[in-house]
């Protein structure tokens, strides 16, 4: 007989069906509020309730803090205290988040950029800005993060434990540092104190670097060009002319976007078909091209489109192997949900996802 799930059961395990999706597809963004507003609202779809909205300000009199209670099997509970999302709260976030620099970031050696990135999610843990789902939100932002910076941060090398205990002593060592009454402090050192003896406890920044390792190149950044007709400037000019897209943006505004987009186009210029029909890495980047017609053209024919790698290497298409959801837990959590959410996981039951390195929790 099929188990039965609970309605919120049901939601954690569609969160995490969102996850995988977000490894195939991550959301782009700016790395800043919205863009971990985007993140929250995918992984929460299915509880639109709270997907992508921040929790509101806490009051709090001068003797209190906000604060959770997490139990640790066979050690007891820990309260963690994080902001009360008020205006100066918010303020600290987007500075925070406004400090990400990417091109910096890339030059930095891995233990600095884990260093680095513990500070990040400290701070936004501390905020803790959602009603639910901080720390999958958490996890995907940063994960996002480092492979915009080209490494791949595999939580999953980590068990929960490490982690809550990990980021609940750096939540708690901030929030220490934001109190005066004098009894909030004694207790939250207290809390800071118990989660040092656990036996478990790693630092946040160690973890982060343990989890870190360069992006396999088939998982780099690909940059698709395209080439579409401008007829405006064509029949202005007389010759042919080509918009240059990058990822379906045009060259130009691809370039201030990515820095690197000037290397996948400086590679594009080096592939024979260009160079045979006189096309400069100079027309490339400002955005259009006239090409020349080769001999044995009937007209003058734009260039393929084509796939590169961040070097403007073209990148030969191959069929992915995708695994399947688990089929058998889909149609138990399908059993105990109402028909509507049936039907909707019928459809995800026949897609087919893959499944990477993600830890659920």
């Amino acid at each position: 007989m099929a188990k039965s799930y609970s309605e919120e059961e049901i939601k954690d395990k569609l969160s995490f069906i969102r996850l995988t999706e977000l490894r195939e597809t991550p959301i782009k963004g700016n790395f800043d509020l919205e863009h971990l507003k985007k993140i929250n609202a995918y992984i929460f779809q299915d509880s639109p309730e709270v997907a992508g909205k921040f929790r509101p300000e806490v009051k709090v009199y001068s003797d209190e803090v906000w604060h959770k209670n997490r139990n640790y099997p066979k050690f007891g509970v820990i309260t963690v205290c994080y902001s009360s999302m008020d205006r100066k709260s918010i303020e600290e976030a987007e500075n925070v988040l406004s400090s990400i620099n990417i091109e910096r970031m890339k030059e930095l050696n891995q233990s600095d950029f884990a260093k680095e990135l513990a500070d990040i999610y400290k701070k936004l843990d501390y905020f803790h800005p959602f009603p639910d789902g901080n720390s999958r939100t958490l996890r995907e932002f940063t994960r996002t993060l480092s492979e915009e910076v080209g490494l791949k941060l595999d939580w999953s090398k980590h068990n929960r434990q490490e982690i809550y205990l990990a980021r609940d002593f750096e939540v708690n060592t901030i929030a220490l540092s934001k109190v005066s009454d004098q009894n909030q402090k004694f207790f939250i050192e207290d809390e800071i104190e118990a989660i040092l003896k656990h036996p478990k406890y790693k630092p946040l920044e160690d973890i982060i670097n343990d989890s870190l390792s360069p992006l396999e190149l088939s998982q780099q950044k690909n940059y698709c060009v395209d080439f579409s007709f401008n007829k405006e400037i064509s029949d202005h000019s007389g010759k042919n002319t080509y918009n240059v897209l990058v990822n379906s943006v045009p060259a130009q505004q691809a370039i201030k976007n990515d820095p690197n987009v000037v290397n996948v186009l400086k590679g594009l210029a080096n592939h024979s078909d260009i160079k045979a029909k006189e096309i400069t890495l100079e027309q490339l980047q400002s955005g259009f091209i006239q090409p020349k017609k080769l001999d044995n053209e009937i007209k003058v024919t734009r260039p393929d489109n084509r796939t590169l790698d961040a070097n403007g290497h073209k990148i030969e298409a191959q069929k992915q192997k995708l695994s399947s959801l688990n089929y058998d837990n889909v149609r138990a959590i399908e059993s105990s949900f109402n028909l509507k959410n049936r039907i909707i996981l019928c459809l995800m039951k026949k897609r087919k996802m893959k499944f990477l390195e993600v830890y659920y929790f």
